[in-house]
């Protein structure tokens, strides 16, 4: 990842300035440029990495676009997955920064404790959502039975003759676009 990064931090200071131009600013210039360049290319790598994820859950077929179906939890358990692999390295990251901490160090250290923060809730929000899914999930599997859950503990009530009909008809036309 390193060299991804620096390659990137390259492009950027050739999109935007040449090497040359970079050397010949000022050193505390050249310094919030490298700065700038570096914060810039971390963001274009993130997002191009994010890009990636995105074509990698498309090739999954996580969205049925005909069906009109999602396998949500694809890309719920790959979130999960990838927010508790984060923590764990910005925990660890919070850990060393602590250990070398010095006055001088102090700026790294927040940064990794704030992201460590962060991550935390992130990592809540996430169980949060994977179990408002799974409720969802019920939701879904019981109309398929023909009935409307009401609550989270399970009740529910049957489908009208209506909503039956209802279902009937729009089966019916599925079958006959097929």
């Amino acid at each position: 990842m390193t060299q991804d990064i620096s390659s990137t931090i390259d492009m950027d200071i050739t999109e935007d300035m040449t090497m040359g131009e970079l050397r010949e600013l000022p050193l505390e210039e050249r310094i919030k440029a490298e700065h700038e360049i570096a914060k810039s290319a971390f963001f274009k790598l993130t997002r191009q990495r994010s890009l990636q994820g995105i074509d990698i859950l498309e090739g999954l077929n996580v969205n049925d676009y005909e069906g009109g179906n999602s396998r949500i939890e694809i890309p719920l358990g790959i979130a999960l997955g990838c927010i508790k692999a984060m923590k764990m390295s910005m925990d660890n990251q919070a850990r060393q920064e602590m250990q070398v901490s010095t006055e001088r160090t102090a700026y790294g250290a927040e940064l990794a404790t704030a992201s460590s923060d962060l991550l935390s809730a992130l990592e809540a929000g996430m169980h949060e959502l994977v179990g408002i899914q799974c409720e969802y999930f019920s939701v879904l599997y019981n109309r398929r039975l023909n009935r409307h859950l009401v609550n989270d503990a399970g009740d529910s009530t049957p489908f009208t003759d209506e909503e039956l009909m209802r279902q009937q008809l729009m089966q019916q036309e599925i079958v006959e676009e097929k």
